[in-house]
């Protein structure tokens, strides 16, 4: 340890495009702590979106929710694991992304040599 990290829940869309992020969470929080107080987690839950048939994708560190699809941690037939595949590929976007950001930028890539209130502005 002896350094501080932030945990930044960030979501985007099938074209890297940033539709939601959130960089204030101390890096020991869980991923699935910060979507559950996030402003994402209100809307998604309470179906304020237009279009009803919008869903999000997670890995297995998130809760299976109607809205939020993760993989199946033991597929126990063939149309689990099409699924786990799809999903897989289709998370590929995310992981993507998140590459392209630490390489535009290093800080999200190394440690962070500010006070993290000053790192998350």
């Amino acid at each position: 340890m002896g350094y501080h990290s932030i945990n930044t829940q960030i979501m985007f869309d099938a074209n890297c495009l940033i539709r939601d992020i959130v960089p204030l969470w101390p890096g020991a929080v869980h991923d699935a702590r910060i979507l559950r107080q996030s402003g994402l987690f209100q809307i998604m839950e309470q179906n304020v979106v237009d279009d009803q048939h919008q869903y999000l994708l997670g890995d297995s560190g998130y809760p299976c929710k109607r809205w939020l699809l993760t993989p199946f941690m033991n597929p126990a037939d063939e149309h689990q694991l099409i699924y786990n595949r799809a999903h897989k590929r289709t998370r590929s976007v995310v992981e993507r992304s998140i590459g392209i950001l630490k390489r535009r930028w290093a800080i999200l890539h190394n440690e962070i040599r500010l006070h993290p209130l000053k790192s998350c502005k």
